[in-house]
């Protein structure tokens, strides 16, 4: 979501609540609340145009800044040793691949969102295969 499509968004949630069909876009369109299903988006929700505009940076900073430590738990669960965990967060989240193609800034939120799933993904592997070895041990 983009600037225009911010502002129109913060702007009918705050007079109307929850977004549903709205006039401002061309002859009227529907505007199911996109901005609702992003918590990074709720944040503009209470802000003018102006403030939404520099908050942007702020918002991006902190889904780097995020994005990296989501991956430096991710490398803490595949069991990597604690200096290759750190210098791999940092090259993940400040690597060109984040930085310079979140330049369209709604990237950057896609790959938090698929950050956080490998770790959950191998999260859950981990844990599930230390009960699946614990069962079959208990077992013997």
């Amino acid at each position: 979501m983009f600037f225009p499509n911010l502002v129109q968004s913060a702007r009918y949630c705050r007079e109307t609540g929850i977004p549903g069909w709205s006039f401002y876009i061309g002859v009227g369109d529907n505007c199911y609340p996109g901005v609702l299903l992003n918590p990074f988006h709720w944040v503009f929700i209470p802000m003018d145009a102006a403030t939404i505009a520099y908050s942007i940076a702020w918002v991006q900073a902190s889904v780097l800044f995020l994005t990296g430590l989501v991956f430096y738990r991710f490398l803490r669960v595949a069991s990597f040793s604690l200096p290759v965990c750190i210098v791999g967060a940092l090259l993940y989240s400040f690597g060109g691949y984040l930085v310079v193609g979140s330049s369209w800034y709604g990237h950057s939120i896609v790959i938090f969102w698929y950050t956080l799933s490998f770790w959950a993904l191998n999260y859950y592997c981990e844990k599930e295969l230390v009960v699946v070895y614990s069962s079959f041990c208990h077992d013997a």
